[in-house]
């Protein structure tokens, strides 16, 4: 069984993922390190090839990563909108969603000029808050767990998030 963290950029993904995967003995994985590691940067895939050609590849190795059991798995803000991806997801594994504020989010992508998803001429709150609203019926859908992240440390939702996956055992 992999748990699988999902959620809006900045939501905690990457680090939470670390966490859970120490206070569990297990390894962690983000998906975005595996397609930088293979394809290059991020913010280059999308200027060069495209968002359709970056999630053509997060598909591609989000299907070799779960044939894997035993991971945690930490998926990029925009995967579980795609129907297959989900799909692969669920086969060995539950997702829980990272669920932040606006005011969180935009706290913690404040100096993250990286993004191919937040750039624009919008001002980032709204930018975020646009984002969210569009995504978040799709994260609460396939969601397994919800964990609101907002006021609590890094420790604390790692311990929380890693009692919600403990849960199915």
């Amino acid at each position: 069984m992999n748990y699988v963290l999902c959620g809006m950029p900045g939501s905690g993904k990457s680090a939470l993922g670390k966490r859970i995967a120490a206070l569990a003995g297990m390894e962690w994985v983000d998906v975005d390190d595996v397609i930088t590691s293979k394809y290059g940067e991020i913010p280059l895939l999308f200027s060069e090839r495209g968002e359709v050609y970056f999630r053509s590849l997060e598909t591609v190795e989000i299907a070799e990563l779960c044939k894997r059991d035993g991971i945690v798995l930490s998926t990029g803000g925009g995967a579980v909108l795609r129907k297959k991806n989900v799909e692969l997801l669920k086969e060995n594994g539950k997702i829980l969603y990272l669920k932040a504020s606006v005011e969180t989010l935009t706290e913690r992508l404040f100096d993250d000029v990286e993004r191919p998803i937040l750039k624009g001429d919008d001002p980032l709150e709204e930018t975020v808050a646009r984002i969210l609203h569009e995504r978040a019926p799709v994260y609460e859908e396939i969601a397994d767990y919800i964990l609101e992240v907002d006021r609590r440390s890094k420790e604390e939702n790692a311990k929380l998030a890693l009692a919600l996956f403990e849960g199915e055992k």
